[in-house]
């Protein structure tokens, strides 16, 4: 009876997509980290509503212009006195609609349409087709999403996406694909 053979421990395998998954990380990391630090080593202020007020006040009272006037009645009309940038964000939303629209749209194409890479073995770009998950790492590391974390921002937007795609009516046909998915 022979002694049982010792094996070296298997180390475990790193794919490309988790290679991919790390570089995106990194690289939303080091935009979040170029845009911490302020300019000229200052931390930027906080506006306060109440601080936007009192200032457009007295550009009205040293100036008599009657833009600052309508500029302080527009401001208290939406609110802007209480929450300043709560109500900015609402009022923008309510105007323009999601600001994660954009986003989306950039999931929805490199979901469908892949990412154009460089293949060194060929010489060649060629498009690489992107899960979801990954093509939402791959926005968020491009645009700098700000959030807690790499991987809170990216669930979140995946979130979105999900639910924007359970939701669309449109039957956007890829050519490259087979099946038939939902779009804007």
């Amino acid at each position: 009876m022979s002694a049982p053979r010792k094996t070296a421990p298997r180390l475990p395998r790193e794919t490309k997509r988790q290679r991919r998954s790390a570089e995106y990380e990194r690289e939303w990391r080091k935009l979040r980290d170029a845009r911490r630090r302020s300019v000229a080593g200052q931390k930027a202020r906080i506006l306060r509503g109440r601080e936007f007020i009192r200032t457009l006040e007295l550009a009205a009272d040293a100036t008599g212009d009657p833009r600052f006037t309508a500029a302080l009645e527009a401001a208290k009309h939406y609110g802007f006195d209480k929450e300043l940038h709560r109500n900015l964000a609402r009022a923008q939303e309510e105007m323009f609609g999601r600001t994660d629209e954009m986003y989306l749209v950039q999931i929805e194409f490199l979901h469908s349409r892949g990412k154009l890479e460089f293949d060194p073995d060929d010489g060649v770009e060629r498009r690489h087709m992107l899960s979801i998950r990954e093509a939402c790492e791959a926005v968020v590391a491009e645009s700098g999403l700000p959030g807690h974390s790499f991987a809170h921002v990216v669930g979140r937007l995946r979130q979105l996406y999900m639910a924007r795609a359970v939701t669309g009516k449109v039957l956007v046909r890829n050519p490259r694909r087979k099946k038939t998915r939902p779009a804007d």
